[in-house]
Order: structure tokens, then sequence, then C-alpha cells
């Protein structure tokens, strides 16, 4: 368990139908309103908004889930084998300060401004570094959907592996393209993809990711959920931009991702063939 840290973080909130942190927020009624708040939901989960903001944050930069309860701030910081009989393991402490229409949550020299934008959604900014803020939702126990956190964070589960091993290629009118030639991928929270066209049967430490036409470069994920309209499960539309070492843009594959499972990843070129990886090694945060 990670050692916990005593927090010192000021958070002020003000309720607001819209996410302007202009906007002049409904007062709190009393002293408790907060510490009720954080407490009526077992979890709070992290949205997927800006997360490279919050690298420096250490309790939230690995969350998937927080939970607040007796002044412990809890958190699930992982996709694979999420516990929902638990909180989680404790990351912090906290304490309310509330004067009226404010409230101050007391974390590790940080002091958040907190804006409702719903019944049961937050936005918390940081009052020194404005670029530094995440959202929220709390959700009681039967009510959170860890297949929909999957596919919001799906990012995170990339990460939750060492690296993801091709294991099939359907390709039935033998069609060429450049993703087809890559037989192991890995990733890092910062949006970056690396490939390798080593061959198969390797672990991590024996891939060449310089090997022969392997490639590195960033990546934008959109999810897409409207199956209705599409005529599809529900995926990510993902552009890998393919850099070269100077950091120019060469080459930018759109590809359609789709979960299988929590150790399966399916990818769909634009040449309709389907690239089957496996995760391999998992890494908990």
């Amino acid at each position: 368990m990670k050692k916990i840290l005593f927090l010192l973080i000021g958070i002020s909130l003000s309720f607001s139908a819209c996410k302007s942190d202009d906007d002049n927020g409904t007062p709190i009624e009393n002293n408790n309103s907060i510490a009720k708040l954080l407490t009526s939901y077992k979890y709070w989960f992290i949205e997927p908004t800006d997360l490279q903001n919050i690298a420096d944050v250490d309790f939230v930069k690995h969350a998937i889930t927080l939970s607040f309860q007796d002044e412990v701030i809890y958190a699930q910081n992982n996709l694979i084998g999420f516990d929902n009989t638990t909180m989680g393991n404790a990351v912090s402490t906290y304490t309310i300060n509330q004067q009226g229409s404010e409230a101050y949550i007391n974390v590790d020299n940080r002091k958040y401004r907190v804006y409702g934008l719903g019944s049961n959604a937050l936005k918390l900014v940081d009052s020194y570094d404005t670029n530094i803020a995440f959202y929220m939702t709390g959700y009681n126990a039967n009510d959170f959907n860890l297949d929909d956190a999957t596919y919001s964070r799906i990012i995170h589960l990339f990460n939750e592996y060492q690296m993801w091993v091709k294991t099939e290629e359907v390709n039935p009118d033998n069609e060429n393209s450049t993703f087809k030639h890559y037989n192991y991928l890995r990733f890092a929270p910062t949006y970056s993809m690396f490939t390798s066209t080593d061959t198969q049967g390797k672990t991590y430490d024996q891939v060449d990711w310089q090997a022969t036409d392997s490639k590195k470069g960033s990546f934008f994920m959109k999810e897409i959920k409207d199956e209705d309209v599409l005529n599809k499960p529900r995926h990510h539309e993902m552009k890998f931009l393919h850099l070269s070492d100077n950091g120019e843009t060469t080459y930018t594959d759109t590809l359609e991702v789709y979960i299988i499972n929590y150790n399966k990843i399916k990818f769909i070129d634009k040449k309709h063939i389907e690239h089957h990886f496996e995760g391999s090694v998992n890494t908990p945060f």
C-alpha cells in the first residue's frame, strides 16, 4: 500500500449549471454540505478530460475512482481487478473548512476550487495553476458501470500492460497496410505509442523497438458511442501520428479500436484489416 500522504489542499465550491469558472454558485447552507456530498457517493469516477494536466497530483494522477470517508481519501487505480466491494487503498487524508458559499479541503499544500456541474458532478481547479483541473462524477456502488469506465479510460487500460502482442490478423483479401507489420505495441500515459516489427514469440526485454519499419509517435482517441447510427459496436477512433526522429509527422494511421475484454483489443485499419492484440504482463499502477 502506498504511503498515506497528509493533504493540505484547499477547495472552494460553487454550484453552477455550466462549466465556466466565472459562474456564481448557489451558497452552501451548512458546514457539513461538502462533507456530506463527498461521502454520499461510494465512488467518484475521474473523467478522462485533460488528465495529463494532473500528472503531478499524487492522489489522483493514476486514479480510476476516489472515495472519501472519515477524512481519508481512497483510490482504485486499476481497471483490471477493480473491486466494487472496496473503496481501494488509502492514498491521502483531507480536512474540510467551509465559510459561507466557499468550502476548502486541505490536501498537500494545493488549493483547488470546486465547481458543481450537477447533483453528482464536480470540477476541481487548482487555484495557483488553473491548467491543473479534473472532473469527477459520483456513483453509488450498484450504479458504477465498469465497462463504461473502461471505454472512457481506455488509455489507462493500454498502460496497465507492459506491452501488447499481436495474436491474430484477419485479412481475407490479403491487403497490405502499415499497421499489419507491427507485432508489438507499447503505450505511455503521455499519449505516445511505440510499435515493433520484431519477430513474434518474444518477451518485452527481448523485443527490438528499433527494428526495421518500427515506429513511434503520438495518438489521439475519440469515443464513438452511437451504435444505431453507425451500425457498429461501441469503439474508439484512433489517429496514430508516426513521428520522425526530429519530431515531424511522416504518416497518420486511422484506426477503429475495440475492447474485446480486459486483456484483448482489436484494431481495424482503413484497409479493413483486423489486428488482434493481447496484453502481456500486467503492470498495475
